[in-house]
């Protein structure tokens, strides 16, 4: 899982400055409605992989669409649509 480090620092004028360290996932976002559907749909994932299964589940309950249409250049076309957010 990537994930974005955080540092919050915490001044205490008085003594001590505290320095926190976080990770924050990053999110992965693709819009069904970029893809080329008429459709406000936006998967969401941690990894382009969990987008590509995310997305199939949609594509094929919501759109209709047959699993052996998902196929390796159907996913490629899409890889360029995938946004960090």
């Amino acid at each position: 899982m990537k994930s974005l480090i955080c540092v919050k620092i915490d001044l205490n004028f008085k003594r001590n400055t505290i320095i926190r360290l976080f990770r924050v996932p990053v999110m992965k976002t693709l819009s069904c409605r970029e893809a080329g559907f008429d459709c406000d749909y936006v998967v969401k994932g941690e990894t382009e992989e969990e987008i590509f299964k995310n997305g199939a589940e949609h594509a094929t309950k919501d759109h209709g669409m047959k699993p052996e249409e998902i196929t390796p250049q159907f996913k490629e076309k899409l890889r360029g649509l995938i946004r960090n957010s």
